[in-house]
């Protein structure tokens, strides 16, 4: 069984992102950074980046020529993933009660950005391995902008050998790959490239303390409400991960939220236990695991009987450096209600609204919208 984020001492998470996007040195600045506060770091490096040093120099010929030995080698870096994993997690558990991070160059998702979404399929099914293994049970994932994207006078090769992506188009839809890959995890952060690189860093560490639940464990969500049904055939919708969401209430003490969520993604299922306190403002105290289905079955005998089970049909997509997750809520004998949601760093972050939904109002601070109301039985 997984051990849950409330239990371990250790929080994972999967640096990212497209070529030339700063990843090393911004590692290293993490590192500094969250050593200060009394946080170990360990630092797993890039599976891919090892075979190629290792002497597997020609995978763009081999992607090209001998499409068979690709993919096994591609299935071989997902294996290699995978199991590194697992020893970092048991190296990360050795320092307890030590605060841990476990940062991976990388992660098993990335993958998918370099083989087609068939074969990426039939590698998890052949080894038994779902998107809760291979994606949801990080913690969080930054997905950091290649330097090709927003600022390709500063893309360069030469501070990595083994880069692949010789130029900038390359390296561009090299990023994009990449994002969409992760596209779907419920806590993926995009970091924009700038020329101010130092403020990239920042932000960096800034998102890996809120991993870490440092200084507290806080979730910062605006939540717009849509006046119209938003159109399916807009490319960004088009292209969005869409996700079937089914939640439970439990009975909890005054003041507390506790709730169970199953989250389906093709054919495959994601379990959560979260339990909320509400903070200042938009700010809510948030503790939230992945559990087994074994749990989520015994807790749903603690539902809550005033509330009945929410569901909705998540898409979510970027825009404008945010995951954006456009919920659509069944309403029993009524029509669906359209919500759009954003996770922040802070509530006074700017924030660009997509121009291609008609948005109603703001009611992030609108109890008659949260999903406990929601939830309520009438």
């Amino acid at each position: 069984m997984q051990e849950t984020r409330l239990k371990r001492n250790y929080r994972e998470l999967v640096l990212t992102g497209g070529p030339s996007a700063g990843k090393t040195s911004t590692l290293a600045y993490l590192r500094e950074e969250l050593s200060e506060r009394g946080v170990r770091v360990i630092f797993r490096p890039e599976v891919a980046t090892m075979l190629i040093q290792g002497g597997i120099t020609d995978i763009d010929r081999l992607a090209g020529e001998q499409r068979e030995r690709y993919f096994e080698l591609q299935r071989a870096i997902l294996l290699l993933e995978h199991d590194m994993r697992a020893h970092y997690r048991r190296l990360a558990a050795t320092f307890a009660p030590e605060p841990v991070l476990i940062v991976y160059d990388r992660g098993q998702m990335d993958v998918a950005a370099y083989v087609s979404d068939e074969e990426f399929q039939a590698m998890l099914s052949e080894h038994g391995l779902t998107l809760t293994d291979v994606r949801d049970s990080y913690d969080a994932v930054i997905h950091l902008h290649s330097a090709a994207v927003g600022a390709p006078e500063h893309y360069t090769t030469a501070n990595n050998p083994a880069r692949r992506e010789q130029d900038v188009e390359m390296a561009a839809r090299a990023d994009e790959r990449t994002l969409k890959a992760w596209l779907g995890h419920p806590h993926l952060w995009v970091v924009e490239s700038r020329e101010d690189f130092d403020a990239k860093r920042a932000e960096v560490a800034r998102i890996a303390l809120h991993a870490l639940g440092m200084p507290a464990p806080v979730e910062i969500e605006r939540k717009f409400l849509l006046a119209s049904e938003p159109d399916p055939a807009h490319p960004v919708l088009a292209e969005a991960v869409a996700i079937e969401i089914e939640q439970h209430y439990l009975r909890a003490p005054e003041g507390v939220e506790l709730r169970v969520r199953r989250r389906s993604q093709a054919g495959q299922e994601t379990y959560y236990r979260t339990e909320k306190r509400r903070g200042d403002g938009i700010e809510r105290e948030e503790h939230e695991a992945i559990i087994t289905p074994t749990e989520y079955l015994r807790l749903l005998a603690e539902r809550d009987p005033g509330r009945r089970p929410l569901r909705k049909t998540r898409y979510c997509f970027i825009h404008a450096g945010h995951q954006f997750e456009l919920d659509r809520i069944e309403r029993p004998g009524r029509r669906p209600l359209w919500l759009l949601e954003v996770e922040l760093l802070d509530s006074g972050a700017e924030l660009v609204l997509p121009d291609f939904l008609e948005i109603e109002r703001e009611v992030s601070d609108d109890p008659t919208y949260s999903s406990a109301s929601l939830s309520a039985a009438v």
